[in-house]
């Protein structure tokens, strides 16, 4: 199960622009740190949630 994920990955990058690449590459540490906060119970703190705010801001800024 494991080798799923890349696969579709390596998929979804050849279909889609580098623009788009770059983009969900910058954004996963988001995503990623929103699932532990709220599954995991992870503590975050304000400094990341400040680099969290300006990830997202910066990569919806830049999507279209």
């Amino acid at each position: 199960m494991d080798i799923i994920a890349p696969i579709l990955l390596m998929f979804g990058v050849r279909l889609g622009t580098a623009a788009n690449a770059s983009l969900l590459g910058n954004f996963e540490i988001v995503a990623t740190t929103i699932i532990a906060f709220m599954i995991f119970k992870e503590k975050v703190s304000k400094r990341l949630w400040g680099a969290i705010g300006l990830v997202t801001y910066s990569s919806g800024r830049f999507e279209g």
